[in-house]
């Protein structure tokens, strides 16, 4: 009897369909809670009786069960009693599915009678039963690079890598750039794609044109979400994934004398400008080149051969690094140097700096230049004595309205030392001035005394500064622009001042002289004469010029000391 349920053994049979929660299709987003819904579909089981439907969560890539934060297996039953043979039942498996991207999950089913499994369904290839999990990757770049200039139109392409997306279904990929350093949106840096994929694994182009000129200094990073059926499969979301991110490197640059730290330099021969370049948004760890070049504002033209530039390596996204340039600066008096800077990574610049009337990157070239002289009557050379030194200061360069500062040292060129008051202090002069034009006069008057100065050239250093700061020094012991020559002093003709002795050869003064020997009864004349030509001779031998010589020698009375201290003689 075929319907004789005693003599009938039924053979329970179960197949699945495993869904997610959220889309209703084979897909899931790879969130922190997701919700497999597996309907099994049951035949031959019998009515009545209850059943338990066991369902576990398998990963299809590892074959191993899938498990939770404590490493249990995720599994679901479900108690079912069928009403008929054939039916459905529906099991429900919940879990963090955020380290899934890019996986497929499958729901192995296993039916129970009391403690025997009278059916199962646990295949990992079947289709049906498996939910994958759509995982993202994107790759921004600009031209091929990570960084880019700020500029009014940028354009930047975010590659979109996909894993596990459904072939031949409709696919949206919206993108949205975001501030790293805010994390905030920017405003208006959205763009989409709509597009069908042929097979499960792929990429895909999304494009963002934005206007970068108020971006420098910042990083973009790329946050990307693909859709499908309106529902969120895939994002990638991440602040620190360098690629997906795009930075706007920035500098700016403080160019100051390299001497001292200020922004005027003297005109010199060998001028060196110490340029700090500051930067914002780099990436470390990757080699950069900064190079400069100094601009005369005037012209707004290069300065000839002002080029220099730096390699480097930063560790930090901010930082700081130097370019000297060194010139010969000796015919830039009066000008304002600007300190040009670009940064590059490889053949692409970056970043740049160029801005003519910034004055933190500009440094002005000054000079000074002095005439000494005789302020009485204008020329080179002064009385030894009490006298005024006028000192003529020409300034080049200078700042009009703002105040300056000129101090001068009377140098000794003989001595290469200052010369001294009779306190034994340096005789100095000064004068404080506020220039109208840039270039233009100054005068500071020294007043020395130079009576024991006969003979000697006195020098005028001076040096210009402004507040504590030094601008300009002129200190040339050779220059004769800046050097008073002090006359010596006339030997007056009175009796008491030695006569000029005749020179050899001449007997005009000698009459009186050998008269007064013969009468004097002594032996020693013709001695005398004879050692006193002599003597004659060796002076006229040793200085030619010498009017006076037995006054610097002294040497009268140890050659003739019998003749006594005759006024002729000495």
């Amino acid at each position: 009897d075929i319907e004789d349920e005693d003599q009938t053994v039924h053979v329970p049979e179960i197949g699945t369909t495993a869904t997610d929660s959220e889309t209703g299709g084979h897909v899931a987003l790879a969130d922190s809670s997701v919700t497999v819904v597996d309907v099994v579909a049951y035949q031959n089981l019998l009515p009545g009786q209850t059943y338990q439907l066991v369902g576990t969560l398998m990963d299809r890539g590892t074959g191993e069960p899938v498990t939770d934060a404590g490493g249990n297996a995720v599994t679901a039953t479900t108690e079912l009693t069928p009403d008929a043979s054939d039916g459905e039942a529906t099991v429900e498996l919940t879990f963090d599915a955020t380290s899934l991207a890019g996986h497929g999950v499958v729901v192995f089913e296993r039916l129970y009678l009391g403690e025997a499994e009278v059916a199962a369904h646990a295949d990992i290839e079947d289709e049906g039963q498996a939910v994958t999990l759509p995982k993202i990757g994107t790759t921004a770049t600009t031209g091929g690079s990570h960084e880019a200039e700020a500029s009014e139109s940028l354009t930047v392409t975010d590659v979109v890598a996909y894993e596990g997306l459904v072939p031949g279904e409709e696919h949206v990929v919206e993108g949205t750039l975001v501030d790293k350093a805010t994390g905030e949106p920017i405003e208006g840096a959205t763009a989409s794609m709509t597009f069908v994929p042929e097979e499960p694994d792929g990429t895909v182009e999304v494009a963002f044109t934005i206007d970068a000129t108020q971006l420098s200094g910042h990083g973009l990073v790329a946050f990307e979400r693909v859709s499908w059926q309106g529902h969120v499969v895939a994002t990638h979301e991440d602040l620190t994934d360098e690629g997906q991110t795009v930075r706007i490197p920035k500098i700016g640059t403080t160019a100051t004398d390299a001497s001292d730290g200020d922004h005027v330099a003297q005109a010199s021969a060998k001028l060196r400008i110490a340029d700090e370049v500051a930067y914002e948004g780099l990436t470390p760890g990757q080699e950069y080149v900064v190079a400069g070049t100094l601009m005369d504002r005037a012209t707004g033209k290069a300065v000839d051969g002002a080029t220099a530039s730096a390699t480097f390596t930063p560790r930090e996204e901010s930082g700081t690094v130097t370019v000297t340039f060194e010139i010969d600066g000796s015919g830039l008096a009066g000008h304002d140097l600007v300190a040009f800077e670009a940064l590059a990574h490889g053949d692409a610049t970056v970043a740049t700096h160029e801005d003519i009337d910034d004055e933190g990157q500009t440094v002005r070239v000054v000079s000074i230049g002095t005439t000494a002289t005789d302020k009485a009557d204008g020329d080179h050379t002064v009385a030894a004595s009490k006298v005024e030194i006028a000192d003529a200061v020409t300034y080049q360069g200078l700042t009009p309205g703002q105040e300056y500062a000129v101090t001068g040292t009377l140098m000794d060129r003989e001595t290469r030392k200052a010369v001294t008051d009779s306190s034994g202090k340096p005789v100095t002069a000064s004068a404080t001035f506020t220039p109208e034009k840039a270039d233009g006069q100054v005068t500071v008057t020294f007043e020395v005394d130079a009576s024991q100065l006969g003979g000697h050239d006195l020098v005028a250093f001076e040096v210009l500064t402004q507040g504590e700061a030094t601008v300009a020094t002129h200190e040339d012991l050779k220059d004769d622009g800046q050097t008073v020559h002090v006359e010596k002093p006339n030997v007056p003709e009175n009796p008491t001042t030695p006569r000029k002795l005749p020179k050899t050869g001449d007997d005009t003064h000698l009459g009186p002289f050998v008269a007064a020997m013969a009468a004097s009864g002594t032996g020693l004349v013709a001695l005398g004469v004879s050692a006193l030509r002599r003597r004659r001779r060796e002076w006229d031998e040793e200085d030619p010029d010498d009017d006076y010589p037995h006054i610097r020698r002294g040497r009268v009375i140890q050659v003739m000391p019998d003749l006594g201290q005759s006024e002729e003689v000495i």
